[in-house]
């Protein structure tokens, strides 16, 4: 993603080894809309982007990926 405005797909990333791998970036997407998260989800998975959702901030919060996530969209209206 570095030198371009659109970063999408899979991107290479140094492995502990030395040598670079390929691997999709990863998107949390937070909404208590279970619509919102699922136009956001197919939207992201048509850019090759690996996606989780959650309907809650705690939801979000048990989630335990392998690798952490490289954005999080998070609605900033959630309902408690």
């Amino acid at each position: 993603c570095e030198g371009s405005q659109h970063c999408t797909g899979p991107r290479a990333v140094p492995s502990m080894l030395g040598e670079e791998r390929t691997v999709a970036m990863r998107v949390l997407v937070v909404d208590d809309s279970a619509l919102v998260r699922g136009q956001l989800k197919r939207a992201l998975e048509g850019m090759e982007l690996v996606c989780d959702t959650a309907h809650s901030a705690e939801e979000a919060l048990e989630l335990q990926p392998e690798r952490p996530w490289d954005l999080a969209l998070v609605d900033v209206m959630l309902r408690r």
